[in-house]
């Protein structure tokens, strides 16, 4: 049996739709529809139910999801071992990312590869986005995790999330959101990720605010607790925030976190060299990462708030950790 049928039945059922499933794949509508039509005779069973409200997956279809799971999972490791045996050495990727996507997502993608696969080993590194580019172009990396503004366009472009910048200011400033980006104009104002964050800089710049840059090119950590004893204030996106350690801060101390105005945001995601796209190695370790994110209860809840409060922030990551352990 073809795997690449199975394949599309697969996402057929995640997505709920022909029409998204032959997005994601690089299909027509029209070939997501053959390719299941073909699977259903090929099996003589109908695997999903079409009605005037969509598509569903039968009561067939349900029972043999997890099998199909199963036998993609298999074929694709298949294809591993013998790629592997061809080149006589284990299979080794090199990946380049920035930080905030290696540091919260990427121990999840590689249990996800290594449940699931075998012989995989992985090489990574971190860097900014511009060294990402450059170990891409040179053949030191194989696939690079990082921001599409900065992105090279020599490349395959794959977006996986989008990143909302947030406002961070002393918990006594009577700001509310969306938080203006003339509520900085000459405030004392750190960059954040060790003043290599360019996107706040670009952002301020673009609406002719000028706030008052520290020096010090600190941690988003430091920074965050600098800002809740009352020392200056940053624009700093979601995932840097989640990461920096506002949970030990407690509530007293807790900081004024306001969604920027405009609903400004980078995109993260991945590149890849046009030749490389079909790699199966890249593209697992891809759904992995994909896979980590959806399931990243914190993340995905906070991304929707317009403000942070110390116990949303609490509670959110008590119900993460909860998540994570359901899913050993």
């Amino acid at each position: 049996m073809d795997s690449d049928k199975l394949r599309v039945f697969l996402k057929v059922a995640e997505t709920g739709s022909f029409s998204r499933a032959a997005e994601v794949l690089g299909y027509t509508q029209a070939g997501v529809s053959y390719v299941i039509k073909s699977l259903e005779e090929e099996l003589e069973l109908q695997l999903v139910e079409r009605n005037y409200n969509g598509i569903r997956l039968s009561e067939d279809g349900i029972a043999l999801y997890p099998e199909v799971c199963r036998a993609v999972h298999a074929a694709d490791s298949f294809r591993f071992a013998i790629a592997g045996r061809k080149n006589n050495t284990s299979l080794t990727l090199h990946i380049g990312a920035i930080d905030t996507i290696a540091t919260r997502w990427f121990a999840d993608a590689m249990h996800y590869m290594m449940d699931n696969y075998t012989g995989f080993h992985f090489d990574i590194v971190k860097g900014n986005p511009f060294e990402i580019n450059r170990w891409l172009e040179e053949g030191v990396i194989d696939l690079g995790f990082t921001e599409h503004a900065w992105a090279s366009r020599d490349f395959y472009w794959g977006e996986l999330t989008k990143d909302p910048y947030y406002g961070v200011l002393y918990s006594k400033e009577n700001i509310t959101a969306p938080c203006p980006f003339e509520a900085f104009h000459n405030r004392e104002f750190f960059v954040a990720d060790y003043g290599e964050d360019r996107n706040s800089i670009t952002y301020l710049r673009s609406r002719n605010v000028t706030p008052v840059y520290y020096p010090d090119k600190i941690s988003n950590t430091l920074i965050v607790k600098s800002i809740a004893l009352g020392m200056g204030s940053t624009i700093m996106p979601a995932s840097m925030l989640i990461d920096s350690g506002m949970t030990r801060i407690g509530s007293k101390f807790f900081p004024k976190v306001v969604r920027m105005e405009d609903n400004v945001m980078r995109e993260l995601g991945y590149i890849v060299l046009e030749s490389n796209r079909q790699n199966p190695m890249i593209k697992q370790f891809v759904a992995g990462v994909a896979a980590a994110i959806e399931k990243d209860v914190m993340w995905n809840e906070f991304v929707e708030m317009d403000v942070w409060t110390y116990n949303d922030l609490i509670e959110a990551n008590k119900r993460n950790i909860l998540s994570k352990e359901s899913q050993k």
